[in-house]
């Protein structure tokens, strides 16, 4: 006899019988094995001794986790818009800084860019 699992493998008859077994001894699952009729009637599993109480319990520790969840969300999110608005300012910075030294450097004679300084240019970096 062969049978079919549940993640699509099949076992031979053998082979479901020591998964039963080994299921029944780890305390697993109870189970009435009917040989001659090739029936394994399942009496219990180990997800049936979850109580309404522990559901409820279960349910406010995924809700807590939940929410410590959205706090770091919540706090990632915070982070990248400070720092996407420090890298905003910094552009502008940059920006402004470079548009001040093309100034300069269009009052600035090219002599005083080889080298020398003039009291001009010093002025109007100053």
């Amino acid at each position: 006899a062969v049978v079919s699992t549940q993640s699509g493998h099949y076992a031979g008859i053998v082979e479901v019988q020591k998964l039963l077994i080994a299921g029944i001894q780890r305390g697993v699952l109870t189970c009435e094995i009917d040989e001659g009729a090739g029936l394994v009637h399942l009496g219990q599993t180990i997800g049936s001794h979850i109580t309404p109480e522990y559901c409820d319990h279960m349910i406010l520790g995924l809700e807590s986790w939940s929410g410590q969840c959205n706090g770091v969300r919540d706090t990632i999110t915070r982070n990248v818009t400070d720092a996407s608005e420090c890298m905003h300012r910094a552009r502008e910075r940059r920006d402004a800084f470079e548009r001040k030294l093309k100034n300069v450097q269009g009052t600035v004679p090219e002599s005083d860019f080889s080298g020398g300084s003039s009291s001009k240019s010093r002025r109007l970096l100053a």
